[in-house]
């Protein structure tokens, strides 16, 4: 998942605002200050991105593997 899921642990153990995010490729970055488990069954997750240049980038993976295989 290289490329398309990070994991951000903040800056110098600051937590990091939304605006933080914008003009990242990936799909999610999951916030690892936020994780968190409950019961021992559920998990919490805090899932961040920026949605125009994600999708975008995820196009463009897209169109890669089909002009790889000759679609």
């Amino acid at each position: 998942m290289a490329g398309i899921i990070h994991c951000d642990y903040g800056a110098w153990g600051h937590e990091k605002a939304s605006i933080d995010y914008l003009g990242l490729p990936y799909s999610a970055v999951l916030v690892m200050n936020h994780l968190s488990v409950s019961n021992g069954r559920q998990l919490g997750l805090s899932l961040m991105h920026d949605n125009e240049l994600a999708y975008c980038s995820r196009v463009i993976d897209v169109l890669g593997v089909l002009n790889r295989d000759g679609l």
